[in-house]
């Protein structure tokens, strides 16, 4: 092996210790090159906000701008929902057209009286006050002969064990009652006896549309009559669904206390009571005060009635 070779041998030996460096140098560049257009490309720009400086004078408050002018609430009537509202219940078109034509016949009354009375200006100035505020009275509901105009109804009914032989025509009389509901009306039905009381499937208040209704007439078939008179829960419960009218039925007998703490209550939550002495007037004078007191209507409904 001559001079040359040997040389070269050496410088490739020299070389050969070197690659495992050049390599790592070069894998780590590579990794950093792409780590860098990572940064790059998800890197945003945001917009400059631009600063908002507010106008440092002070002046007089315009008290006549929108948002300090005083609103008149006007009264809540429940007639007047949103079909949308009305539709989440299932309405034929039956029940629509009643709805719609509820509203149409306040605004007719509305442009009627403005009509002959003259703008809405004028009335205002009239001592009636805003007469433009009247509306038409709500639909009337009657259960055994007993009336009410009413938006929101409650069937505050007794089913305890002395209702045994007469709670039949009781129900009969309670489904022609809620037949006779129109759609923008809304009902609950609970009967009370000892203990809490049994309430209609859906707990509240619902629109009298065919299909709640056929749930309630359901449900007061399953109805029986057992334990004592005892009306405190089911009227507490009543009060708390805030109803326009409730129709209390009993055979029983209230004792005076707790007639005092149903007006009461009636009074504080500005809600109607019709009261009917069912069968037997033993208790009809309390619940004639009770009517009486509330704004309602008493009636005695007797045995040969029913037949």
């Amino acid at each position: 092996m001559n001079y040359r070779t040997k040389r070269f041998l050496v410088r490739l030996r020299r070389m050969a210790r070197l690659w495992p460096w050049v390599i790592s140098i070069g894998f780590h560049l590579g990794l950093l090159g792409v780590l860098s257009a990572v940064v790059l490309v998800s890197y945003q720009v945001k917009p400059e906000q631009p600063e908002i400086v507010p106008e440092a004078r002070l002046g007089k408050v315009e008290t006549q701008l929108p948002l300090f002018r005083k609103v008149e609430r006007t009264p809540e009537r429940v007639g007047e929902v949103t079909l949308a509202k009305n539709l989440r219940e299932e309405l034929t078109p039956r029940e629509r057209v009643s709805v719609i034509r509820s509203q149409e016949t306040q605004a007719e009354f509305q442009d009627l009286l403005a009509g002959h009375m003259g703008k809405a200006s004028e009335l205002k100035t009239m001592p009636g006050g805003d007469l433009t505020r009247l509306v038409p009275a709500a639909p009337v509901t009657k259960f055994f002969a007993s009336g009410g105009n009413a938006y929101t109804i409650v069937y505050l009914v007794d089913r305890s064990g002395s209702m045994i032989d007469t709670i039949e025509p009781l129900k009969r009389e309670m489904k022609r009652s809620i037949g006779e509901l129109e759609p923008m009306q809304k009902f609950h039905v609970i009967f009370f006896s000892s203990g809490e009381p049994v309430e209609g499937p859906a707990k509240e208040l619902v629109w009298a549309t065919d299909r709640n209704k056929k749930i309630n007439f359901d449900f007061i078939d399953t109805v029986q009559a057992r334990g004592q008179t005892d009306p405190r829960w089911g009227f507490q419960r009543s009060l708390g669904l805030k109803p326009d009218l409730i129709y209390l039925l009993t055979d029983g007998v209230f004792a005076s206390d707790i007639a005092d703490k149903m007006i009461e209550w009636a009074k504080l939550h500005k809600v109607k009571i019709n009261t009917i002495a069912y069968v037997m007037e033993s208790g009809g004078s309390v619940l004639r005060r009770i009517a009486e007191e509330t704004g309602g209507v008493y009636r005695f409904v007797s045995e040969e009635q029913l037949q």
